[in-house]
């Protein structure tokens, strides 16, 4: 979602921004088609023509005539339990720059699983150019900020990592509360007058 303008400065800013999140899901883009075809060609040379495999049925048309199969269903999906098991927010791990872009840094932190350091996360101090900072094949620690299953994506920061950015959550105290009771009136009898109290208190005498 893309904030409103609210000036012509502002609208700079925003238009900036939003190049950035153009770049980055294209980038996104590219890497998934890059592992799909990775992927692609691994089952190429895994099966071979008139060998018999086990599948998956995935979708049936009746229309058509077509039946869709899988490979990769008979697999658990590692997104699913493993990923966010094994990497969770505030965690300090190590990994390979593999890629730099305008606006960050993709770390490999292992076989066919990539993070995205931003670029406002590199460093304590403003980053124009990432490869500045990090270049690519090179080993950094980084900290998981963030693992997002549903769009498999995982935030990572550096600058956190090598301050132990940490923030603790601070507890805070509910306040005591306080009861007042007021002191009975008197209440007294006749219809006016100087009449004494209908009752009196023990210790008013």
């Amino acid at each position: 979602e893309k904030p409103a303008a609210t000036s012509h400065e502002d609208n700079g800013k925003i238009e900036e921004y939003n190049k950035k999140v153009d770049e980055y899901n294209e980038s996104a883009r590219q890497h998934n088609e890059a592992v799909d075809k990775e992927y692609a060609d691994a089952v190429e040379d895994t099966n071979k023509k008139n060998e018999e495999i086990e599948c998956v049925v995935t979708q049936v048309d009746k229309k058509n005539r077509r039946i869709a199969l899988g490979l990769k269903q008979l697999t658990e999906d590692p997104w699913a339990t493993r990923i966010p098991e094994k990497y969770r927010p505030n965690q300090i791990v190590k990994g390979k720059v593999t890629k730099i872009t305008s606006f960050g840094v993709f770390v490999s932190l292992e076989d066919d699983l990539e993070g995205l350091l931003h670029i406002s996360e590199l460093a304590d101090h403003k980053v124009e150019n990432p490869e500045e900072v990090v270049k690519v094949g090179e080993e950094i620690e980084v900290m998981v900020l963030r693992v997002d299953s549903a769009d498999r994506k995982i935030g990572l920061s550096r600058k956190r990592a090598e301050k132990g950015d940490e923030e603790p959550v601070e507890e805070v105290s509910e306040p005591t509360p306080t009861v007042t009771i007021k002191q009975p009136k008197e209440l007294k009898g006749g219809m006016g007058g100087d009449s004494g109290p209908l009752f009196q208190l023990p210790g008013q005498n």
